[in-house]
């Protein structure tokens, strides 16, 4: 399936409501809006064994742990702290983006020590043939200098990238995607990332 580059748009649902909106049955169908800044670049899937970590220790974590869990998504295992050597026999590399400095207090690390964790596991993951796939579903309350960082640092190493609108509305990870190849995939609510990881995953 070709993927199309469309506007950024800054819709969406505040963050403490979307979160609210996980944990109930969807009752509507979902409407996603694609944006690729690859051009015609084919769909991306991933494969388990699949690691999930966190890339700035914010709580958006916890969210793409619910989301996997719900969607059954087979030989899952989550690390906030994951190391190079938790790599070992993965296919996928999951990567939640977003600084918190209340999550780096908690974990007893600083953003330094978190961006060299994190390109330890990019590097090992391009040395492996390991697929990362990152999200950034905080929207624009998850950016800023700090988040900002760890965007910078991870996107141009993944392999495919899904970002809440909100929190691309300046166009950060547009360019970043674009000067990198990496393919960008726009959602609109917090809600509409489920689906994306269903397709992603190739889950039922």
């Amino acid at each position: 399936m070709a993927c199309r580059r469309v506007p950024p748009s800054t819709a969406g649902l505040p963050l403490a409501v979307a979160m609210l909106a996980l944990v109930a049955p969807l009752t509507v169908a979902v409407m996603l809006t694609v944006t690729a800044a690859v051009i015609g670049g084919p769909a991306f899937t991933a494969d388990p064994p699949v690691l999930l970590t966190s890339g700035g220790q914010s709580a958006d974590l916890q969210i793409v742990k619910i989301l996997l869990e719900r969607l059954r998504v087979p030989d899952t295992t989550t690390k906030t702290l994951a190391r190079v050597e938790d790599m070992r026999d993965i296919k996928t590399l999951v990567i939640a983006v977003g600084g918190s400095t209340k999550g780096l207090g908690a974990a007893g690390i600083d953003a330094d020590q978190e961006l060299a964790r994190m390109g330890a596991l990019l590097a090992r993951a391009q040395e492996t043939g390991v697929k990362v796939l990152t999200l950034h579903i905080g929207g624009s309350a998850r950016r800023g200098e700090l988040s900002d960082r760890f965007i910078a640092a991870v996107v141009p190493k993944s392999s495919h990238v899904v970002v809440a609108s909100d929190g691309n509305a300046d166009g950060l990870f547009t360019r970043l995607a674009s000067q990198h190849r990496v393919t960008l995939e726009s959602v609109e609510r917090l809600g509409d990332v489920e689906p994306v990881l269903r397709r992603i995953f190739r889950v039922r």
